[in-house]
This record gives C-alpha cells, sequence and structure tokens, in this order.
C-alpha cells in the first residue's frame, strides 16, 4: 500500500494480486465430456457475430508439456442452459486437423461463475506443440486463439 495523502492506496499490482488469488480459490474448470454424437454442437453459421456472443474472446494460460488451460466468457443474454457450449482444439487455422473436442453441458456451474468457462487440457495435447482452439456456443465460433505446450 502506498500512502497518499493520509489514505491509503493499493499499489499497481496489488488488486492484480488479489484478483488472481480469488479466481484460484474457484474452481472454475468445468468437465468436457466426449464429443461423440454431439456433432450439432461444433456447426457454425458463418454469419455469426463472435463478440455478440463471447465478449471478452479467448484466453489460454497455465501451460504443461501436455496441456493448457483454455477461457472463455459467454455474453449471459445469449446463454441458453439447453444448449452445450463445445471446445475445439486444432494443429491448423482451418480446424481440418482436430486433436482434441469436448462439450460443457454443466450449465449450473457456468451460470454460478458469471458465464465464465476454464478448461484444463492437462494429459490431452502433445509436448512442444502450437495448436489453435475456439469455443462454439450455438452456430457462433469465437475467435480463434493460439496456444503452445511446454517442451
Amino acid at each position: 500500500m502506498t500512502n497518499l495523502g493520509g489514505r491509503d492506496e493499493p499499489r499497481r499490482g496489488d488488486d492484480h494480486g488479489e484478483l488472481l488469488s480469488q479466481l484460484e480459490a474457484h474452481n472454475l474448470a468445468l468437465t468436457t465430456e466426449p464429443a461423440s454424437g454431439s456433432a450439432e454442437a461444433f456447426a457454425v453459421t458463418p454469419d455469426a457475430d463472435p463478440d455478440a456472443t463471447f465478449p471478452q474472446s479467448v484466453a489460454s494460460g497455465g501451460p504443461t508439456p501436455t496441456g493448457v488451460i483454455l477461457w472463455t466468457r459467454l455474453a449471459p443474454e445469449a446463454f441458453d442452459p439447453e444448449t452445450p457450449l463445445a471446445v475445439q482444439v486444432a494443429r491448423d487455422d482451418d480446424f481440418t486437423d482436430i486433436v482434441y473436442d469436448g462439450v460443457m453441458t454443466d450449465d449450473e456451474s457456468v451460470c454460478a461463475h458469471d458465464y465464465t468457462v476454464k478448461v484444463d487440457l492437462d494429459g490431452q495435447l502433445d509436448p512442444d506443440t502450437e495448436y489453435r482452439y475456439r469455443f462454439v456456443f450455438d452456430g457462433a465460433a469465437s475467435r480463434t486463439g493460439t496456444c503452445r505446450t511446454l517442451p
């Protein structure tokens, strides 16, 4: 804390550390079910606006040699508990060489965490490899993210 004119103000990094601590304390990681029989969950409507469904886009982090953590947030007004949220990871930009796909159906956890989703793929990917990933919800594909596993 920095004292400014008799009042304490947080230093620049303090609030970020507290946020990370809060996020770590909440289990936002959702399990995914095998995508077999869920082809409609991955169907993309080309003219769907990704920003309307995924306003914060996507992010990745926490790489290991065999995985990464993927994040996104659904727009609350776009969310429908009857519609599954799908995730795809591919080796190419066109998603023709898909190495992982899954469907999240735990709508209660999505709602409970402000429509934020974190998927831990540890053990699912190859070491020292770059991947493309996206989320798909009700025909809207998120913007494509890029991630890399550790050597």
